[in-house]
């Protein structure tokens, strides 16, 4: 005889579950659209471009002797990641590995965080540049720590996922978060009377957008909305916040780059 959660029905089969779906599957087509168009637009500039590529040296600085190992332009890893992101997304929307499960039913989008291990990563290489902490031992720890952070997500949504009330998940990501930023933010504001504007707006804007990815986590843990309904308000938070983080980081250091 089949078990009671077998004949449980479909949420997404629902009047609600369809409209939530198509909604989202419709934000992730747009997210996934606005993405690929900045990637395109960036790559025209950068290979047409009359002016200078902005490039930086990593070094290490082992026994008080400094040895430059290469020199990378900063479209290395501004580049990549607005087409991952969209690509991605592209996959959300056409529901690849159950994501509209994951995304509206379980609460839990391993996804979403496994993009953000990626793509993050790069915008961590990319800020640490800017900010001058070119020793390579410091954008591998942030890498590293990147990791650890999105993680520390990804293990609070699935502590929420059957309306559990913690947010201890969330209290540890801010130990990996701490020195992500600390590391940066100390390089940038010792030399920042010899950099140019627009790294400080490239860096404090970032660091302002990360403390808002922690707001989708705070309103999954209070809301009293229905199961779908916050998970769905959740997703399209995260959306909406990649986007927008995104789109800053690469276009402030893009027109401040050629102005």
């Amino acid at each position: 005889m089949p078990s009671s959660s077998y004949c449980k029905p479909d949420p997404l089969r629902t009047a609600c579950g369809r409209q939530l779906k198509r909604s989202l599957r419709t934000w992730n087509w747009a997210v996934a659209a606005v993405h690929g168009a900045s990637f395109v637009a960036l790559l025209i500039i950068t290979l047409t471009s009359s002016a200078p590529l902005l490039s930086f040296p990593v070094w290490t600085d082992f026994g008080q002797v400094l040895t430059v190992l290469f020199t990378t332009p900063i479209s290395a890893t501004l580049l990549p990641f607005p087409f991952i992101t969209s690509a991605f997304h592209v996959a959300a929307a056409l529901g690849v590995a159950d994501y509209y499960k994951f995304a509206l039913v379980k609460g839990v989008t391993p996804h979403r965080w496994l993009e953000y291990m990626i793509t993050n990563g790069l915008m961590t290489v990319s800020v640490f540049a800017l900010a001058g902490a070119g020793n390579i031992l410091l954008p591998i720890t942030g890498l590293v720590l990147n990791v650890i952070m999105n993680y520390f997500g990804y293990v609070h949504e699935l502590a929420n996922t059957k309306r559990q009330r913690t947010l201890n998940f969330v209290w540890w990501g801010f130990a990996p978060w701490l020195p992500l930023w600390i590391i940066p933010l100390t390089y940038y504001f010792v030399a920042a009377s010899t950099l140019p504007i627009y790294f400080g707006v490239a860096i404090v804007g970032t660091f302002l957008f990360s403390i808002g990815f922690v707001l989708p986590l705070f309103y999954r843990y209070s809301t009293s909305s229905p199961e779908l309904v916050a998970n769905y308000n959740t997703e399209r938070a995260y959306l909406i916040l990649s986007l927008t983080a995104k789109l800053f980081l690469d276009w402030t250091v893009t027109i401040g780059t050629l102005v």
